[in-house]
């Protein structure tokens, strides 16, 4: 079994392989449908608003409701992606630091 990461974290992709560590991956090295990849790409975008590059210890520009649709977006994609990838690999869910507070 294949263990791979679901991390949406900024400047790489949200899935991560492990070998001997876990190592960001590019999508289209896993048997994904084109439809998911779209959408996990639109998500690694969408990270990159949570944080104020202009303040980066400061508070999110992103609004309650806006983190909370985006850590819900994860969430449902997190699923696909289990489901897309089937039983030879083992998704494991790093998003909750997406909940907002």
């Amino acid at each position: 079994m294949i263990d791979v990461r679901f991390y949406p974290e900024y400047f790489c992709t949200s899935l991560q392989l492990k070998k001997d560590i876990f190592l960001p991956t590019e999508y289209k090295n896993l048997p994904l449908s084109e439809q998911l990849i779209s959408e996990l790409e639109k998500l690694d975008e969408e990270i990159m608003n949570v944080i104020d590059w202009g303040d980066p210890g400061g508070e999110s520009p992103m609004s309650f409701e806006e983190r909370e649709r985006l850590y819900e977006f994860a969430k449902e994609l997190c699923h696909k992606v289990e489901n897309e990838l089937g039983e030879n690999y083992n998704v494991i869910d790093c998003s909750d630091w997406l909940k907002p507070e």
